[in-house]
């Protein structure tokens, strides 16, 4: 076989797979897309072995190399029902368990969703106000308490070391050592 022959097959079978085709219907459609070319059995049955299922090559392997390729083909054919008979069953239960377990966790899903929404509408306008409220609220009062009611910013926050002073302020040497003294 030249090279554009080669380059031929192989674009005639790159991409392809059974995509549903049983392995004879799959060897067919392989012989038809050759047309009128024409190639070696045994390139053929190499090509369309890697074709397969892994599976169903795995069990012709022994075999593939004394039997022609229209027998493989049958037996791959029969190998193919078997496993479609066995596997489809248990795909579709998994399936439908696997639904249904789907089904129940968005049916949950919703309902906590609801519940939420409900509890959100109850509870009437957000708390948002009441934040604000208490924000005017007087940051410490602690210090007003210790503190005497006329004495100024200054003398209360800087005692005897105090450079200003605001009236009216009852600041004395004597209510600093009282205060300090307690």
């Amino acid at each position: 076989m030249g090279r554009t022959e080669e380059s031929l097959i192989r674009e005639l079978f790159s991409n392809l797979t059974c995509d549903g085709r049983t392995p004879s219907q799959l060897l067919r459609y392989m012989k038809s897309r050759l047309g009128k070319n024409t190639m070696a059995d045994s390139i053929l049955k190499s090509l369309w072995l890697d074709r397969l299922p892994t599976t169903i090559t795995q069990i012709l392997a022994p075999m593939s190399e004394n039997t022609s390729i229209d027998q493989l083909a049958d037996a791959a054919d029969r190998i193919f029902s078997q496993l479609d008979n066995q596997t489809t069953p248990v795909h579709s239960a998994e399936a439908t368990g696997d639904h249904r377990s789907l089904e129940k966790t968005v049916e949950d899903l919703q309902r906590q969703v609801k519940d939420l929404t409900l509890a959100l509408k109850s509870r009437g306008r957000s708390r948002f106000p009441s934040r604000r409220r208490f924000r005017s609220r007087p940051r410490s009062s602690s210090r007003d308490k210790d503190a005497t009611p006329t004495m100024c910013y200054y003398h209360r926050r800087f005692g005897s070391k105090a450079h200003y002073c605001v009236k009216p302020c009852t600041y004395t040497a004597v209510a600093e050592n009282k205060t300090a003294s307690e």
